[in-house]
């Protein structure tokens, strides 16, 4: 039966929106609190220490997955075709085409405030529903 957690939500997400391997994050399953690794903040044994640390002790701390550029995308994509706004749609329709195109998203974005708002909450709405799953996988139901 699945355990309620109470979870660093902000850092939840933050985390599971990482697609840098630079960073790695894991969640302590005791506290709900998050534990994030940053290259570079560490020299790389420390680093490779504090991860297998982490690593080894599933029964409390659990591996946080990183998120996929390619969830991004659809993300980014599913929310351009619900758009109301044909100037906005089509103008980030077509930084979604070719290389590059997350990057070239956000930055167009920037151009429809409005737009912006709108597609933060989506992501965030599509981050919540990632980390719900995920949670749900390792044996747990969100707590708000």
């Amino acid at each position: 039966m699945p355990r309620r957690l109470r979870v660093d939500l902000e850092g939840l997400l933050k985390a599971m929106a990482c697609t840098s391997l630079a960073e790695e994050a894991f969640l302590d399953v005791i506290t709900g609190t998050v534990i994030s690794l940053r290259s570079g903040e560490h020299s790389l044994e420390e680093h490779e220490n504090r991860f297998a640390y982490y690593k080894s002790r599933p029964a409390r701390y659990r591996h946080i997955p990183h998120g996929s550029p390619r969830e991004v995308y659809h993300d980014m994509q599913a929310f351009v075709a619900r758009l109301d706004d044909p100037v906005a749609q089509a103008e980030l329709r077509r930084a979604l085409s070719g290389k590059a195109a997350i990057l070239r998203f956000l930055a167009a974005v920037k151009d429809f405030p409005a737009v912006a708002e709108k597609w933060e909450a989506y992501h965030r709405r599509c981050l919540l529903e990632r980390a719900r799953k995920w949670l749900a996988r390792e044996g747990f139901i969100l707590d708000a």
